[in-house]
């Protein structure tokens, strides 16, 4: 008989984790997102626009061909050129001249090349000498290559690679570059180069780029931008004139490239063009107002100037405090400059640095309200921006207030409260309800002088103690009468008697028997001396009673 075999059972379907959806509607948590392809192209462009670090993008660049080409375009918009990359972005521009064609603006820093000029590939020199040959010419072409070695103050061979890179993008406005030294030197600077070449910075104002190239981006650049120095190139930058640039309408640029050595100001005339409209001015000093002055002066010449920003790296009220030097009277001066520059059609505006990035790029300013401030400090003492300085406030934020929240100068009991109470908010003595009569009558500020509570803490410690040594003063009085009145005087031993009686005996000199335990001054522990009298601890030590010496 043949074993019984039982057929083998059916396998259960797994059951799917989300079969519930058949039946019921999904949560939002639980829905698919919408499919990233799916999406029209300008809302890939706006995403990739938002993607800030070109390592990311070039990540999205390898996904597929679509994102790549959407990738591509925010890399190269505007192109942020890295240390040593000019020569892989010239390569990449000779292969893809679709992709230059769309690049408008340019970040180069403080560009160089990773290898010099003379040993780079044939093919690629021989494709630069013929596209600058087709824009300047042969002859100018050449030139450029040779001469730019020795005669270029950029640095080696750097105008030609600026030329090269402007020959390639055909719609180039905008740029932002790092200025060079004033000179360059060759051979390793030693230590006389390094001082000669900070005394012979600011000397005047030049071009910022080196013939002949500064002739066509005088025609064609928009949009300038003078980054501050990533290295150290001086005690002062090199002066800039851009009076020539007939196209130029935004201009930012170091306050240091407009002030000489020794805080002389440039003439505006000669260094901004007309065509200007919106000049930022950065790293803003003690010379802001002498910028400003010159600027509202050469309004005639910069009739299309618009819009002047101030950028500081401080708070407002350090800025203020830096831009007039402290001075009483100078920003009443400040404030009669801004409101001639407004009546004039030119809107000053100041921004703060809220958070310093790694690099000047990254910093985040915030917009700050110059003439409020301004008008805020004219009805401060010096005591009160002393006191504002220190609890970090605005002078808008500490002046005091009338009820119909217009500005007004304390009095000198407010001013006496707001010194005293240092750790009470400010907002307390500004508000317009504030009585300082009443509050000078609390016990909490020790009221007025005339009051039972006139006198501050000092003195009222002082009174204090002054009491407390008047009570002992006379309780001693009283003890010495005391011990005056029983007290009998004894007669004083003579030198025969002295010597006649035996010596004091120690502690050192006492006999101890053999096996005897040590004395306690040696079993017992170093420990703090107890301060408490009315507490005896058992390892305190006693110094043992002195005997004295009894007569024959």
């Amino acid at each position: 008989m043949a074993p019984y075999n039982p057929p083998p059972r059916k396998k259960q379907e797994d059951l799917d984790a989300l079969w519930y959806l058949q039946y019921y509607e999904a949560p939002p948590y639980l829905k698919a997102p919408p499919y990233v392809l799916g999406l029209p192209n300008e809302l890939l462009a706006l995403i990739a626009s938002r993607i800030a670090n070109n390592s990311d993008l070039r990540n999205l660049s390898l996904v597929c061909k679509r994102l790549r080409e959407v990738a591509q375009r925010s890399l190269l918009r505007p192109v942020r050129l890295p240390e040593n990359g000019i020569q892989k972005l010239l390569e990449m521009l000779f292969e893809r001249m679709d992709l230059a064609n769309r690049i408008t603006h340019v970040d180069l820093g403080d560009y160089k090349a990773a290898t010099p000029l003379s040993k780079w590939d044939e093919p690629l020199m021989k494709k630069c000498e013929i596209l600058l040959a087709k824009v300047i010419g042969l002859e100018r072409a050449r030139a450029l290559m040779e001469g730019s070695a020795t005669s270029d103050a950029w640095g080696e061979h750097r105008t030609f690679y600026l030329a090269v890179l402007w020959a390639l993008l055909p719609k180039l406005k905008s740029m932002t570059v790092e200025m060079p030294s004033l000179t360059a030197v060759r051979e390793t600077p030693t230590a006389t180069h390094v001082v000669i070449l900070s005394f012979m910075h600011g000397a005047g104002p030049s071009p910022p780029f080196h013939n002949p190239l500064v002739r066509f981006l005088e025609q064609k650049l928009e949009n300038l931008t003078i980054s501050e120095t990533s290295s150290w190139k001086g005690s002062s930058m090199r002066n800039i004139t851009v009076a020539n640039f007939e196209l130029l309408r935004h201009l930012s640029l170091p306050i240091d490239t407009l002030v000489r050595r020794f805080g002389e100001v440039n003439d505006i005339e000669q260094v901004l063009p007309p065509s200007l409209e919106e000049l930022s001015i950065r790293s803003c000093n003690k010379y802001t107002c002498e910028v400003l002055d010159a600027l509202k002066s050469s309004r005639k010449t910069l009739v299309r100037l618009q819009r002047v920003g101030l950028y500081f790296k401080t708070c407002v009220r350090s800025s203020l405090l830096l831009v007039c030097l402290g001075n009483q009277e100078k920003p009443q001066a400040l404030r009669n400059m801004l409101q001639t520059m407004k009546d004039q059609g030119i809107c000053v505006r100041a921004f703060c640095r809220t958070s310093a990035g790694k690099t000047p790029e990254e910093d985040r300013y915030a917009a700050a309200n110059l003439p409020q401030e301004l008008e805020a400090w004219a009805y401060l003492s010096l005591s009160e921006v002393i006191m504002a300085s220190n609890k970090g406030l605005r002078f808008s934020e500490i002046a005091a207030r009338k009820e119909d929240n217009q500005l007004r100068t304390r009095s000198k009991a407010e001013r006496v409260l707001f010194l005293r109470t240092y750790h009470i908010l400010g907002a307390v003595f500004t508000s317009p309800s504030f009585k300082p009569e009443l509050w000078l009558k609390t016990r909490f500020f020790f009221g007025p002088k005339k009051s039972e509570w006139g006198h501050t803490v000092k003195n009222a410690k002082q009174d204090g103690e002054k009491k407390k040594k008047g009570d002992e003063k006379d309780a001693g009085v009283e003890h010495s009468k005391d011990t005056q009145k029983t007290s009998v005087k004894t007669p004083r031993k003579t030198r025969s008697e002295r010597s006649a009686s035996p010596p004091l005996r120690s502690r050192r000199n006492l006999p101890r028997r053999r096996g005897a335990p040590l004395p306690a001054r040696r079993n017992e522990a170093r420990s703090p001396p107890n301060r408490n009298p009315d507490m005896i601890t058992t390892n305190a030590f006693v110094p043992p009673q002195k005997e004295m010496a009894t007569e024959g």
